[in-house]
């Protein structure tokens, strides 16, 4: 039997998260809302700061308390005040607030970075991370770190927690990957008892409950946002050279926030699909409602023109079986990095993932970009594995839901081509319309 009282304290929460000075709503704002609104003297920036203290003091210690906020910025109101003043309002994220995840580091705000860990508390970071400069020099603030999985997921597989919405699918990923000691278990706003996963959860979270404009999480600075717009404004911002980042030296960086919306159809766009996602295979480690979803994302993208080949993907079995991750990790705890362990793992991942793996899958089927639910080892190769061995970006957007659960669809495409893949995601995002804001359900 439901009981009523939770979703008469969701509506609460909603509510509270609509209120703001001249009747601004928060609730699935962006970040061009939110820069109209400061343009327009509706509202401060301190204001929205305040805002956004207040959300998170709701959501995250009170309430449904989803603990996706570790810590917030004791400096963050006096950053606010300053930019009320003296900012410059033709910066892309000018008055913007943004969570960072805890294993990224930022200085003179207050602010720790402890990946989650105990063993780092009171971890002062000598400097900003270089994308951390670039949202300062951008306009955005700092508002705090977001919870993670405690080591980004590098550590015991042993600890429970629930994983009956998506089993035995999550069952192949490490289990409990939604808590850290610092900042306890994550909770998924759309039902508080279902799974985060990670090991950017605290940064997902708080963006899918409202909690936060737009967040970063890892690996490789992960803009996180509710719209493929506001993910666009974002990845220009951070987007560029980074002296300490020899792979960032040839980068190319677009006008992303201009040119996300540029494409009309998908007219001349082959989309791969792995063989094994065909509406004709059976797949075990998926619900019916995923099934359907994602066929009825393959009929979307027919309908928006794009060409739709199935095609096996090389060498995934192989993959599995090869244990990339964990050959990668032991090696690395050897001062000698010319040691046979770490060159073999190397080599073997490199050839079985990228090699004869993403690179001939894309060649083969000479397509455009990957598509493929987020997360799911059965329609290879949308796992995270493949494409950030062969440094390719992917773009996840909204799909459906399951049980009142979210799942979202991956858009891959080779390395450098971030524009396509935002303008790709953008046609379908705009085309789907599946995204809807949690209520915060106590179970399904």
């Amino acid at each position: 039997m439901r009981i009523v009282l939770p979703f008469v304290l969701a509506s609460a929460f909603q509510a509270a998260l609509s209120r703001a000075p001249d009747t601004f709503n928060y609730t699935e704002t962006t970040i061009d809302k939110l820069q109209d609104a400061i343009v327009s003297q509706q509202l401060s920036v301190k204001e929205i700061v305040q805002h956004y203290l207040d959300v998170i003091d709701q959501l995250n210690h009170k309430g449904p308390q989803l603990n996706g906020v570790i810590e917030t910025s004791p400096t963050a109101l006096a950053q606010a005040a300053t930019q009320d003043l003296f900012g410059n309002q033709s910066t892309l994220l000018h008055g913007i607030p943004i969570l960072i995840k805890d294993n990224i580091a930022t200085t003179g705000d207050g602010l720790t970075a402890c990946a989650g860990s105990f063993a780092m508390e009171g971890n002062i970071a000598p400097r900003d991370a270089f994308l951390v400069q670039k949202l300062r020099a951008a306009g955005a603030i700092v508002l705090g770190h977001a919870n993670m999985v405690e080591w980004a997921n590098w550590r015991s597989v042993t600890d429970s927690v629930d994983w009956r919405y998506h089993p035995p699918l999550l069952t192949m990923f490490q289990t409990n990957s939604s808590r850290s000691a610092r900042g306890g278990i994550t909770k998924n706003p759309y039902v508080l008892t279902a799974p985060t996963t990670g090991s950017s959860s605290g940064p997902a979270l708080t963006v899918a409950a409202n909690m936060i404009p737009v967040a970063i999480g890892t690996e490789s600075g992960l803009p996180m946002g509710r719209t493929v717009a506001d993910v666009a404004r974002v990845l220009q911002a951070i987007a560029g050279f980074d002296p300490k980042d020899r792979a960032s030296k040839d980068a190319p960086v677009p006008e992303y926030s201009q040119t996300y919306n540029a494409l009309t159809s998908l007219k001349n766009v082959r989309v791969a699909i792995s063989k094994q996602a065909n509406t004709d295979t059976r797949n075990d480690y998926l619900s019916p409602a995923q099934v359907n979803a994602f066929n009825k994302g393959v009929e979307t993208l027919e309908n928006l023109g794009a060409d739709i080949v199935y095609a096996p993907y090389p060498n995934a079995a192989a993959i599995s079986k090869s244990q990339c991750d964990s050959l990668m990790l032991e090696s690395l705890n050897s001062p000698n990095k010319t040691n046979s362990t770490y060159l073999d793992a190397l080599a073997l991942c490199q050839d079985l993932a990228v090699t004869n793996g993403i690179e001939k899958y894309i060649k083969d089927t000479q397509a455009d970009v990957i598509f493929a639910l987020t997360l799911t080892w059965s329609l290879a190769p949308s796992s995270p594995g493949y494409h950030s061995i062969a440094g390719w970006p992917i773009l996840s957007v909204p799909l459906g839901y399951d049980h009142s659960v979210p799942f979202g669809v991956s858009f891959v495409t080779p390395k450098y081509q971030e524009e396509k893949l935002l303008q790709y995601g953008y046609l379908f995002e705009q085309a789907t319309k599946a995204r809807v804001a949690p209520q915060f359900l106590p179970d399904n």
